[in-house]
């Protein structure tokens, strides 16, 4: 598929494997309103929508990713530093915290990763402003 912009390259994928709207909408958990915006470049889908998207409609996420506007300036290293900054100390935390309840890790270790995890998803927010 040779696209210019990221709405035709979803419409694209979307039509390929024969879906509609509303089946590709039920799918993301988002409105057939949703995927129209984004096939008529009106809204970007959001950086989890674009990895779904990926998935569903086997398109490659690094051209998926180049094609979003507001992002094709920091790569695909950017999203996945978002994605791995946001994700990855929260759910080391919540590992740790069940661990500890299970009598197998030190509790207050897990408490310590939660917050860090917490303290990840509060720069990133902030960093996106």
């Amino acid at each position: 598929m040779q696209n210019e912009t990221l709405g035709e390259y979803i419409l694209a994928g979307r039509t390929a494997c024969g879906l509609t709207r509303q089946a590709l909408a039920d799918r993301l958990r988002v409105t057939p309103r949703d995927i129209s915006e984004w096939e008529r470049n009106v809204k970007v889908p959001g950086r989890w929508q674009t990895f779904r998207l990926s998935r569903i409609l086997k398109l490659p996420l690094r051209e998926l990713y180049r094609l979003t506007p507001d992002h094709s300036d920091s790569g695909l290293f950017g999203w996945g530093f978002d994605l791995l900054l946001s994700v990855l100390p929260l759910l080391l935390g919540m590992i740790v915290v069940v661990r500890a309840v299970r009598g197998k890790a030190e509790f207050v270790t897990g408490c310590i990763m939660l917050v860090v995890g917490i303290i990840c998803i509060v720069i990133n927010i902030r960093r996106r402003r």
